[in-house]
Order: C-alpha cells, then structure tokens, then sequence
C-alpha cells in the first residue's frame, strides 16, 4: 500500500465503494434495459414451439433461456473490473465535483496541497449517488420485456394440447423399452440352454437388437428394426432347415412308433442296434436291414449323411458284415443326434423369430408387449428346449411340423372340447370342422388369430368345400417334394380326405 492509500480518509474509501456498486447496478439496469425484451422473446418462441410440435424440451429451454440471461447479467456485473480511478472519475462526472475524487487519488503525499486536495475530496463523502449516477428506467422496453413474460408465463402453465400426444409417446417409448426388455430376457433364456440346442449368434443378435431399438426414435422405427431382425432370423433358416427338421423329426416319431432297439431318441436306438448287431441271427439282420433301408429312404433330402451311414449298415448287414454294420449304425447315431440338435437350434431360432415378430405386432397395435403381446411373452421357458415354435401361439412364417415332419390334426389352434378341430387357413372367414369331416361350429375368423375350441355362431360361413381341394392339391405337392415315410404321407392324405369329406 503507499503512503497515498494510508493517507486517504475512511469516508473517501466508502465513497469509492458505494461508487462501485453504483456503477454496477447503473450498467445492469441499461443492459437489461437493452436486451431483456431479446431474451423474454427467445423465450416465448421457445415455448411456443412447444404448443406446435409435440417436443419435450422448448418449455424447459425458455426457462434455461431466461435464467441463463438473468445469471449472466449478474455474472458479468460482479465480474467487472472498477479500478478506483475510473470509479472516481464516474463519481466526479456525476457529482461535478471537477476531478477532486480523482485529485485525491493522484496526488502524491509530499505535495504542498495534498491535504486541502483531500480535504476537498472529503467533503463529497455523504453525497447522494442516487442523483449523481441515476439509473434511467425506459418504459417502453420494460413494458415489452413485461408482457413477453406473461405471455411465457401463459404458455408455460395452461393446459398445451401437445400434452396428449407427449403422454401417447412416453407410453410408446414405455412399450419400446419393454419390448427391449423382452428381447433381453428371450436372449437370456437361451443362453441357459445346453450349447448343442442354441447358436451363440442367434443369442448375440438377439442382445443387439434389444440395444438398437432403445436408441430408436419412435414405434415405427423399433417396429421396422423387429421385422428385419425377424426376416433375417428366418432366411439363416431357409428351406433346408425345413426339410432338415421334417427329417429329424419324421426319424424320431418312426422310431419311437416302432423302434429297432432301446432307446428315447433315434441316436440311442442307432447307437444300441449297434452293440446287437453281433447277436442277430441272419433272418434279424435282413429284417433290420430292409428297415435301416425305409429308414434312409426318409432321410435322404433332409438328412443325406444319416442316410448314407444307414445304407451303408443296411448293406453292411446283407453281406454278414457285422463289424462294419456296427461302425455304419454308430455313425448314423452320431449324424442323426447331430441333425436333432441342429433342429433343436433351428427351432429356437424360428422360436425366437416368433417371438420378435409378436412384440413387433404389439408395438404396431400399441399394446402392451410385456403383459398382452401374442406368444404370451419371450416363453422359452414353460416350454421344452425341444418344443417347436409352431406350437407356440406367435406366428412364424413357414409350417410348423408336429413329430414325422407332418401336420398334426388338433395338436395347434383350434383343439375343441369335442375332439381337434381343423382352422382352414385362407386368412379370412373360415368354418371349423372336427377331425371325422363334420362341423363342429362356425365363426368369423381374422388371419393369425388363434381360435380355442369350436367357436360359437357367426355372421359368415364359407364352406369347406371351397377351400379343400385346393388344400389338399397343396399337401400332396408338399408331400411329393418331401422325404416323408409312407406311414406318414398316408396320415396327411387321410387327413384331408376327412377335410373333402371323403372315405376310404
């Protein structure tokens, strides 16, 4: 400090203070005065656009707009830097004290007249500021700046019609979260089966789907993002895939009928056949071989490396060649569990293609995915591992095969209390016959929609006969290009001689 600070009166300091205050508060009021009406309109365009687009975020920023303006006024006030000379020369400006503030200030102690110079100064401590450095009020900026926030103030509190339609799409961004959830807890229950029934990246799609739709936008957008995971769930499937399962599982439900060994599955009846081969007499060996050939037979489009180890223990066994039978038989266990557990993936894929395509349906209809989306959830759980997706009540696109790779009267939709009945599946109005060919009630019935029992009466009726011979030219073509067993082609021929009222 020098001698010129220590030599200045208390009361000339408080001067300087009360001065620099002045000034600041002088300086806020002309700013606000300038720019308040700016900011009080950026505001109310802000929240203004909020009454026209259904947005979440104008209400919030007109209030940022404003309060960042009123902060910013008063950060920058209290930041600025007054030296106390220009704080003196403001003072002396307004009080027309002639530069005495600034004399005091400037002159040195060793000067002759510096006490009457501070004398002087002195004598303007108690001076009103409020004249010397008025703060002038411009009505009309203020009026304006005024009836802006009102105006805000209007447009912040009364009821905005875009309200309704905020809540519609936080309840949708709701329904896309749960489908989300969902696909997570689909993908999590498929990690928990056993490695050979669940591809990893199936698993992995599934986890990155439910990551993607969260980032989406809107319904639409998670609504297409399930779709395209579903369509491309189902092309990995692809129509081998199809005529694999019918295979597989034509091989099981043969087997399990009439059974060439012990055994639950056909690997474990291949496998036992194997360790007997060595005891069987020669009449058993060509009676095991003809089967071991029907066998092949059946498997040769869906199945070819089970079928070749088939016919060759089938050729093994004709030419008494018991050890190489055995080597033929234990590999066509190996390839056949090998193709169950590839069917077992597939199906849990479809599965899981399923159940996406539910939630995709739910989140179109804005129903709640979580609670009421067809397919009952992501239920693999509930279910065996080895239960096919077409005995779930999500529509898959491609048939869903019951055991032999055929269809399976009563065992889908449509299972009265009187016996299965049969949903003619034109996608529009349909008639439900029992499984003898005779009606057993008849309904309006909509494409994908699941019926329970015989339904009660309807408006419209479309008779079976319209419809059956078409069917049936379709399941015979079917049949043809399949690798059914003759037990099996027989059940689906019967089955749609019943639908075209038939006998044999």
């Amino acid at each position: 400090m020098t001698n010129s600070s220590r030599s200045r009166s208390r009361g000339f300091g408080r001067l300087i203070l009360r001065g620099r205050r002045r000034i600041r508060l002088v300086w806020m009021s002309a700013t606000s005065t300038r720019f308040g009406p700016i900011v009080a309109a950026v505001a109310v365009l802000l929240a203004g656009l909020g009454w026209l687009r259904p947005w979440f975020w104008p209400e919030s920023a007109a209030l940022g707009v404003l309060c960042l303006g009123i902060v910013g006024l008063l950060a920058t006030a209290l930041a600025m830097r007054l030296p106390d000379l220009i704080v003196a020369r403001s003072l002396d400006k307004g009080l027309k004290t002639s530069d005495a503030l600034v004399g005091a200030l400037e002159v040195p102690d060793d000067d002759p007249f510096a006490t009457s110079v501070r004398e002087r100064a002195d004598s303007f401590v108690d001076s009103d500021l409020r004249k010397a450095m008025p703060i002038q009020l411009r009505w009309k900026p203020w009026l304006a700046t005024g009836s802006l926030l009102v105006l805000l103030t209007a447009l912040i509190v009364i009821a905005n019609p875009q309200d309704t339609r905020r809540d519609e799409i936080v309840a949708q961004q709701a329904a896309v979260d749960d489908v989300a959830d969902e696909i997570e807890k689909l993908a999590e229950e498929l990690s928990e089966l056993p490695d050979n029934e669940v591809d990893q990246t199936t698993i992995d799609k599934l986890n990155a789907l439910a990551e993607e739709i969260r980032k989406t936008d809107s319904v639409e957008d998670a609504t297409e993002k399930l779709e395209q995971a579903q369509t491309e769930l189902l092309r990995e499937l692809g129509s081998d895939k199809l005529s694999e399962r019918a295979a597989s599982d034509g091989l099981e439900q043969t087997l399990e009928q009439n059974p060439v060994a012990p055994g639950e599955t056909a690997a474990e009846q291949l496998a036992a056949a194997a360790e007997q081969v060595d005891e069987l007499t020669d009449e058993q060996a060509q009676e095991l071989a003809d089967r071991l050939d029907d066998l092949a037979e059946t498997q040769r489009d869906g199945d070819p490396e089970t079928a070749e180890a088939l016919a060759e223990a089938a050729e093994a066994l004709r030419e008494g060649d018991s050890d190489a039978a055995a080597a033929a038989l234990d590999a066509a266990g190996s390839a056949a569990n090998e193709t169950a557990s590839s069917v077992e993936r597939g199906k849990n894929t479809e599965g899981a293609a399923g159940e996406i395509g539910d939630q995709a349906r739910a989140l179109r209809t804005e129903d709640s995915p979580a609670s009421e989306a067809p397919g009952d959830g992501s239920q693999l759980a509930g279910q065996s591992p080895s239960q096919s997706p077409g005995q779930r009540s999500g529509s898959t696109p491609g048939p869903s095969n019951g055991p032999g790779g055929g269809p399976q009267p009563g065992s889908g939709p449509g299972s009265g209390e009187d016996g299965p009945t049969v949903l003619i599946p034109d996608g529009g109005d349909s008639t439900l016959l029992g499984a003898d060919g005779e009606q057993t009630g008849s309904g309006t019935v909509n494409r994908d929609q699941q019926v329970n029992g015989p339904t009660g009466s309807g408006t419209v009726e479309v008779p079976l006969s319209e419809v059956a011979n078409e069917f049936a030219e379709q399941a015979g073509d079917a049949v043809d290009r399949s690798s059914l067993a003759p037990s099996e082609a027989a059940t689906v021929e019967r089955y749609f001689e019943a639908l075209q009222g038939q006998e044999n």
